[in-house]
């Protein structure tokens, strides 16, 4: 560890080195080869769109590239810094960094300058590599080659081990988080196994030309000691640390190696202040690095998070309380099983669950999940708020062990939520990474499908994770229900069919056209029922003992289409029970099946190997978009209403239909 005289803090109080007088900066604007180059606005839309917010976004990228740069065996520190700039520091980047400005006024670093509110965001990582290997990106190397992938490369090298930095765009969003696309870079780290400071100034401005002579130029530009060959190189040793200091980039301890980022003049939505984004980005860290925060991986903490604004540290949210200590208490039996430590089964309120695929039969990860009270909304203190809701989702993760994506696994009733965590086979790691756009925060299946008809492990996993949610999130018995049997059972009713179409985004309407129609399958009805809710009018159709009590389901013929995504749809139908004068409790059980070619459908132990299979992800009351209950079976008390839905999560290219059956209690309840 650093001590205390080795770092300082960094900002205006850390201004204590003057850089060097013989230094000499000059921008050095990239031309358009005659080849062809890629302008700088296109080199900023790489990172992507991501569904979470940009502070978020910028969490994760920084982070995640600031752990693959890591020394193997140690921990890193991870540092997040905002101040407003003081005067001397103004001087030394408007006079020594930025003397000279780009023709083109795109990125406008000349009027930041000027602000009278200038401020600057840094993301300082320690215990890592830096910034190492060469400064040119032409000539072949044996060793690593991070200093031109970051500074001079657009992308990464795919024959590299796929880490969290797959792609090598994640420092797009450190321009996309400046006002004026501008970043100052310090690295301490090594060449050729030498010892190296270097110091340097980038922007990714717009394309333009030259009005003297039409010369058009990237809009890329770099700020460093003139250079025959590559326009500019970096400034380095002390004058890189001079340089460093002066400007409060001083959180890399002396002894220690690692990169110091500073945005200039971060992006300030209205009403916002630089506190706002350091504790979005601290709520960030909370919400996707827990597992590093938890001393679970290296027996103490393996990122050390530090974040402050003007000197005022910023503290992280708690990771033992609130809803988050579901998720850290499942991850810690998730380490355990990996390391040989418990098996699979109960262990008090959590499940820790084998999944596997069939073809080839192989496991894809462990799933540990629990359900739980869900807790009082009370309002948070928090401004990046939750990715998805944590009190009805999984957590992804692969190696490194952020959270790619919280899986929410449909809505539970009021009181009931469940939480788990996903974590892959380490065999399978870069197949799941293969799966993930730029922003690493999703798994999209299609992406990791390398051969036509090959099984897919993405998709396997993520139909087998919705199956076991319907088990956590099951709704609570009925009172008074124990010990009841089978009494009077109504007709199994066979509900519709439904063509999914992934691409439809209209929820409350279903798509054109012959396959959005919904409607009992012509045919040969393998199921019995005729569709129009007639009691025992089907092969299928049972009468209890003799009694004249009966209850079936009515197909409504409207269904909905909730959500879809590249995977497949979320499609409800709707029924209603025939008997609206009940004093005893109705069960209703849902079997969604594949509808073939010819209207045939695909019977229950017919599915190929590692197919997607349509499942039940709950019930809700008609009249209330709010009041969901998950699983596959529905408790339907006498005094509940007697319109449903039920909606099931159907493949994409797959047609459904939904075979109800109804059973009443036998006997009656208060």
């Amino acid at each position: 560890m650093a001590t205390e005289d080795s770092v300082r803090s960094p900002g205006p109080t850390g201004t204590k080195a003057q850089p060097s007088g013989a230094t000499i900066i000059k921008i050095f604007s990239e031309p358009f080869h005659a080849r062809g180059n890629i302008d700088a606005r296109a080199a900023r839309r790489a990172l992507g769109r991501s569904a979470l917010g940009p502070w978020t976004v910028f969490l994760r990228e920084t982070l995640q590239n600031s752990w693959d740069a890591r020394i193997l065996g140690g921990s890193i520190s991870y540092h997040v810094d905002a101040w407003r700039v003081s005067d001397e520091q103004r001087r030394i980047l408007s006079t020594a960094v930025f003397k000279d400005l780009p023709q083109h006024d795109d990125p406008a670093i000349g009027d930041r300058l000027r602000a009278d509110d200038l401020s600057v965001l840094m993301v300082t990582d320690s215990g890592t590599h830096g910034l190492h290997g060469p400064t040119r990106a032409d000539v072949s190397a044996d060793g690593p080659t991070d200093f031109v992938n970051f500074v001079r490369n657009i992308g990464r090298d795919e024959t590299r081990h796929l880490g969290a930095g797959t792609y090598g765009f994640g420092k797009g969003i450190l321009y996309e988080a400046s006002s004026c696309s501008t970043i100052v870079l310090f690295t301490r780290s090594t060449d050729d196994g030498e010892p190296v400071s270097r110091f340097m100034a980038l922007a990714l401005g717009s394309a333009y030309a030259r009005p003297e002579d039409g010369q058009r130029f990237t809009g890329r530009h770099f700020w460093g000691e003139p250079n025959a060959t590559t326009g500019a190189e970096p400034v380095v040793g002390k004058a890189a640390e001079d340089l460093a200091a002066s400007l409060g980039m001083t959180r890399i301890p002396s002894d220690r190696t690692g990169t110091a980022l500073m945005v200039l003049a971060p992006k300030l939505d209205a009403g916002q202040d630089l506190r706002d984004i350091v504790a979005r980005v601290a709520a960030a860290a909370s919400w996707h690095a827990w597992p590093h925060d938890m001393g679970v991986l290296t027996g103490g903490p393996s990122i050390d998070f530090g974040l402050s604004c003007d000197g005022d540290p910023v503290p992280l949210p708690p990771r033992d309380q609130g809803v988050l200590r579901h998720y850290t208490s499942a991850y810690r039996l998730a380490q355990a099983y990996y390391r040989g430590d418990i098996e699979k089964g109960e262990h008090g309120p959590h499940t820790v669950t084998e999944i596997c695929s069939e073809r080839p039969a192989r496991r894809l990860g462990v799933l540990v999940s629990r359900g739980f009270e869900r807790a009082p909304k009370s309002p948070s203190n928090l401004l990046e708020a939750p990715p998805a809701d944590l009190e009805n989702s999984i957590a992804l993760m692969r190696n490194p062990r952020f959270v790619v994506k919280y899986l929410e696994i449909g809505v539970p009733n009021s009181t009931a939520g469940a939480a788990g965590v996903f974590v892959v086979d380490p065999d399978l790691n870069d197949d799941f990474a293969r799966s993930e756009p730029v922003t690493h925060d999703d798994w999209i299946p299609d992406n990791a499908q390398t051969a036509k008809h090959k099984a897919n492990p993405v998709r396997v996993a993520l139909r087998k994770l919705r199956d076991e949610a319907k088990k956590t999130s099951t709704p609570p018995p009925l009172p008074g229900s124990e010990g009841m049997h089978a009494g009077i059972v109504g007709i199994s009713e066979l509900l519709g069919r439904f063509l999914g179409d992934a691409s439809a985004t209209d929820p409350g309407s279903s798509p054109g056209g012959a396959s959005g129609k919904a409607g009992t399958p012509s045919g040969k009805n393998p199921v019995g029922g005729n569709g129009t809710g007639a009691p025992g009018s089907g092969p299928t159709g049972r009468r209890g003992g003799g009694s004249p009590a009966r209850v079936s389901a009515v197909l409504n013929q409207r269904h909905r289409l909730v959500a879809a995504d590249s995977s497949g749809a979320e499609v409800e139908f709707g029924f209603r029970l025939s008997s609206e004068k009940r004093s005893r409790a109705v069960y209703v059980t849902a079997e969604p099946r594949a509808v073939l070619d010819g209207n045939q459908t695909e019977p229950a132990d017919g599915t190929p190997a590692g197919a997607a299979v349509p499942s039940v992800l709950g019930w809700r009351p008609a009249d209330d978009d709010h009041a969901f209950v998950a699983g596959g079976r529905l408790v339907v008390r006498p005094h509940d209403p007697p319109a449903w839905t039920v909606r099931i999560l159907q493949p994409r290219d797959t047609a459904v239909t939904v075979v109800l059956d109804v059973e009443m209690a036998a006997e009656a309840v208060g």
